[in-house]
């Protein structure tokens, strides 16, 4: 009789534990299906993340440092800086075009050398979230100096997006151009590529270890899927080891590869 009572209580401990263990995975597969649809479409997600985060910041900086930065001006200067909508902003969008110029003609002129005794090194820039980033800021912060001055032409003044762009912006866009194309030139090492690729299928191969790949591990799509994107790694190492004839990099490859 008691055996009779403690068995149902089991089952209903296991079919609970089993409705937790769906929801996690159901949750899980959720997370997954965001995060493979972000890195299928990267570069409009950055773009995404990038036009939201300027808008933000433009909103943040009307709302409640623009008053605070205009004061700090006149204590610095001891005397009143006057309207910022008399400011001719006619120059930024030229600057934005400069800038935009000189990083895309830098990257395209790298890949287009490096390319040729490394082959695939366009998938890396392609999925490389930091040259996404910074591309997109540049687009992006141009296209806003550029309604700036669209609005100014009819009289819609907007003194803070102004100071925005023109004192922020633009100065962090340039003074992050250079060491950013120092990062491109870095970046085209072949040790680095390799090393880079590498450091991707461990991070892959380390993440089958989390609760949440152990969740996901009966959905097939799923787990073909990181085969997929590993073997893909082991097939752009070989690519360059048959590709290269640098004994050193060929080295590096099987090094890595063996590890």
């Amino acid at each position: 009789m008691e055996e009779a009572l403690e068995n149902p209580a089991t089952e209903i401990e296991t079919e609970d534990t089993q409705k937790v263990d769906r929801s996690g995975s159901n949750f899980s597969y959720l997370f997954h299906r965001i995060g493979t649809m972000v890195e299928q479409n990267l570069i409009w997600a950055t773009m995404l993340m990038v036009l939201l985060g300027v808008v933000l910041m433009d909103i943040i900086f009307s709302l409640f440092l623009f008053e605070p930065y205009v004061q700090l001006i006149e204590t610095l200067s001891g005397s009143a800086p006057g309207e910022f909508a008399e400011v001719d902003i006619g120059f930024a969008p030229e600057v934005w075009q400069a800038l935009l110029g000189i990083v895309l003609g830098t990257l395209i002129l790298v890949i287009s050398i490096a390319s040729q005794s490394i082959p695939k090194l366009i998938d890396l820039y392609m999925r490389d979230v930091k040259s996404l980033l910074y591309v997109w800021l540049l687009i992006i912060s141009g296209a806003h100096a550029g309604l700036i001055k669209l609005y100014g032409e009819i009289n819609l003044m907007r003194e803070s997006s102004r100071v925005f762009n023109t004192h922020f912006l633009i100065i962090i866009c340039g003074i992050i151009a250079f060491p950013y194309i120092f990062y491109v030139l870095r970046l085209t090492k072949p040790t680095n590529i390799i090393e880079k690729i590498y450091g991707n299928n461990m991070d892959l191969i380390q993440s089958l270890t989390s609760p949440r790949s152990h969740a996901m591990v009966h959905i097939h799509s799923v787990v073909e899927n990181q085969q997929y994107e590993m073997f893909e790694a082991f097939n752009q190492l070989d690519d360059i080891l048959e590709f290269i004839d640098f004994k050193e990099v060929k080295a590096d490859i099987i090094y890595y590869m063996s590890r």
